[in-house]
């Protein structure tokens, strides 16, 4: 594979299902990286390196889709682009570009899954489910679609976009019955720090509790609207069926 090479995007463009949706066009460079994050939450991003770019016109929907090569060999995972996500190049530059993992990357992944292995980016199993609202004014990626759009895994019991502060990410609620609603979190708390990892976005947040699951206990410390520091060992629950 080598730049000028025609590749074919296949996908789920718009999330509409039915026929894959096909994209064509070629490979512009290989071995990429990018900082990618969901539209509408630049400041949740995640860095992606050693990608295949192209100028395949992939949309949201397509991530996780194969990207093929003339002789239908797959060479990649779809996993971001322009259109869908706001990234930057190493060279700063922008672009209408599409980016995949190169395949050798991804099965690499898939057998560390198929093998149980966790890992501070793999997660195994169920999902600990903490239960927290946020009010969706800045940054933290929700409990979302974990195959989004160059997005990231969801899921965790966090319910829209976290106001993070460099203090601590303040919430507007708990779900009933959840592991955070039973410690005696409300509207208006401010957690600080999860089963003692720091965190300053509902992003954080996912990323402190990627290791966990259901039935296990974790700290959870927090600044309530007085301004008093609480801290309380919860037990994660099961998450809601996606």
């Amino acid at each position: 594979m080598q730049s000028g090479d025609a590749v074919t995007a296949l996908g789920n463009a718009g999330g509409k299902g039915g026929t894959p949706s096909v994209a064509t066009g070629a490979v512009t460079a290989l071995n990429q990286s990018i900082t990618a994050s969901d539209e509408g939450s630049g400041a949740n991003s995640e860095q992606l390196t050693g990608l295949i770019e192209t100028n395949a016109d992939i949309q949201p929907g397509d991530s996780g889709g194969a990207l093929v090569n003339s002789y239908g060999e797959v060479i990649g995972m779809n996993t971001a682009a322009s259109s869908g996500t706001q990234f930057q190049s190493e060279s700063g530059q922008s672009a209408a570009q599409a980016y995949a993992i190169p395949v050798d990357n991804a099965e690499s992944i898939a057998k560390q899954i198929e093998a149980g292995q966790g890992s501070s980016t793999v997660h195994i199993g169920a999902t600990g489910f903490l239960g927290i609202e946020t009010d969706g004014s800045n940054s933290g990626s929700g409990s979302g679609d974990s195959g989004g759009f160059g997005g990231f895994g969801g899921g965790f019991g966090g319910q829209g976009d976290g106001s993070g502060t460099s203090d601590g990410v303040t919430i507007a609620g708990t779900l009933s019955g959840s592991a955070a609603a039973n410690a005696g979190l409300t509207a208006g708390d401010t957690i600080t720090s999860v089963g003692g990892q720091a965190v300053s976005s509902t992003s954080d947040i996912q990323q402190a509790l990627v290791k966990y699951h259901p039935g296990d206990k974790i700290s959870v410390s927090w600044a309530d609207q007085s301004g008093q520091s609480q801290t309380a060992t919860v037990t994660l629950a099961s998450g809601p069926a996606a």
